[in-house]
């Protein structure tokens, strides 16, 4: 995974390459991009942070959150 990050909304983008370093980013592996919505969290977030809520039979949300910014998106599972 990695983000693009703005003022008015984040860009996470999935890649398919695995085992190399961050820093070893290729475009031609990506998978697809979708925008984040980004907001404050309720209260500041220590340690860099991942997880999923709102849960469904099928689908949540993703966030990614760390200090002063949250930055979510919808999941669906396709079956």
């Amino acid at each position: 995974l990695y983000t693009i990050p703005a003022a008015d909304g984040w860009t996470l983008i999935v890649n398919k390459q695995t085992g190399q370093w961050g820093t070893n980013y290729d475009a031609a592996q990506d998978l697809g991009r979708v925008m984040m919505k980004v907001s404050k969290p309720k209260s500041a977030v220590e340690t860099f942070a991942i997880d999923f809520h709102d849960l469904g039979t099928d689908k949540g949300k993703m966030r990614m959150a760390w200090e002063n910014t949250e930055a979510s998106v919808p999941v669906v599972v396709m079956n």
